[in-house]
């Protein structure tokens, strides 16, 4: 049977270090603070919102919550990000998206301080994640699944791994996040020829494709780690993974399960890159 990577050790662990760095913080006079921007009332983005509360509150972080009309138009978001990023008092942005369709999201994007960006979102983010240089924030669920190898002992150097998936919002900053931990990385998309094939090859497989349960046991190995990011639901509204789970547990060395896994320690990650982000401020 293969060990299960649980999300909450792994969170629990983050928030408890934030915790020391807080009270460092507070000591200094320094309160970590984040606005949330949220367009609408949609329940996932409450749900989200509730979850980022509830652990900044763990920590001694505040966060104050801007909601924008689902109509709001692209002059009312830009000068409230504008705003937001020039106030010394707030340490971090978070854009909650996908955003309303007549938000232009790059420009929007364009107008926040990239030191703010606690959710790795801008093209400064990632320009600073591709070239190594750590100067800004690097994206919450990509970096989530690298503390999960971290907390469990996997090490990455010198591994074949696999990320199924190449947004730039996951596949991507993982793949780079692989490498730098000095892992060989191959990035599998809709157009690679039998990425089951690479997926079997794999010692690690990063799983951020979007498709319910399509990494079945034709894409594993008895010694694979697969670390699930998707999030998808079937006809009866039960979240599913990108990894058949009934097909890894009994295959592979280790799996993340959905839901308990990456998505446990994403808020934790979130809320490090904004404590980060008040030291930073405090130097």
């Amino acid at each position: 049977m293969a060990e299960i990577l649980r999300g909450k050790p792994v969170a629990e662990q983050l928030i408890f270090r934030l915790q020391e760095r807080t009270a460092r913080l507070k000591e200094a006079g320094i309160v970590p603070t984040a606005a949330i921007i949220r367009f609408g009332s949609n329940s996932d983005d409450l749900a989200y919102e509730r979850s980022i509360i509830r652990n900044a509150e763990k920590i001694g972080a505040e966060m104050v919550v801007f909601e924008l009309d689902a109509e709001a138009q692209q002059k009312e978001a830009e000068d409230l990000i504008t705003k937001l990023s020039c106030d010394a008092s707030v340490h971090g942005i978070l854009v909650f998206k996908p955003l309303p369709a007549i938000i232009d999201e790059k420009r929007l994007m364009q107008l926040l301080a990239p030191d703010k960006d606690i959710d790795g979102a801008t093209e400064m983010s990632m320009a600073a994640l591709y070239s190594g240089n750590g100067k800004y924030h690097i994206p919450c669920t990509a970096k989530a699944c690298l503390e999960i190898l971290r907390y469990y002992g996997i090490n990455c150097s010198g591994k074949k791994a696999a990320v199924l998936g190449r947004s730039s919002v996951i596949g991507k900053p993982a793949a780079m996040l692989l490498i730098q931990e000095d892992a060989t990385v191959t990035v599998c998309h809709s157009k690679t020829m039998d990425a089951a094939a690479v997926c079997r090859e794999a010692e690690i497989v990063i799983a951020c494709a979007g498709k319910a349960e399509m990494v079945d046991k034709d894409y594993m190995n008895k010694d694979q780690v697969l670390i699930d990011v998707g999030i998808n639901f079937d006809e009866t509204g039960k979240m599913l993974g990108d990894v058949k789970y009934s097909d890894a547990e009994r295959f592979v060395r280790a799996v993340t399960p959905v839901p308990g896994g990456v998505g446990a320690v994403t808020v934790a990650v979130l809320l490090d890159n904004l404590v980060t982000a008040a030291e930073n401020n405090r130097k």
